[in-house]
């Protein structure tokens, strides 16, 4: 298991521009079929554009299943998991409604082929 820890990148788990920067680092693992543990220790600054663009991003990309079973996070203090797991579910969220609307196109598509 690759381990990443957090403060290596940046000092606080607030700006954009770190999220991208671990979420080229998780990416990296995800395409070597590796596991990652993204460890957050000593970070307690934390803003969901961090999330959104760094775990929510691969979340939408690979999936939640292959982000599950691939990316373990870590040492996330309370305010930490609230911020991490609302970015979670709007991933998941996104990629519902993306789904439903892919499936009303087929139909929608099936439809007028038919008439």
């Amino acid at each position: 298991m690759r381990n990443i820890l957090v403060k290596d990148i940046a000092p606080f788990a607030l700006a954009e521009e770190d999220g991208i920067l671990l979420k080229n680092q998780i990416k990296e693992a995800i395409e070597k079929n590796e596991c990652v543990c993204i460890d957050f220790k000593d970070i307690n600054l934390f803003a969901t554009p961090f999330f959104n663009v760094s775990l929510g991003s691969i979340i939408v990309e690979y999936g939640i299943e292959k982000f599950d079973s691939n990316v373990l996070v870590t040492n996330l203090d309370e305010l930490g998991q609230e911020t991490y797991q609302h970015s979670k579910e709007n991933a998941m969220l996104f990629i519902e409604k993306k789904i439903n609307k892919e499936i009303i196109e087929e139909v929608v598509l099936k439809n007028i082929e038919r008439e």
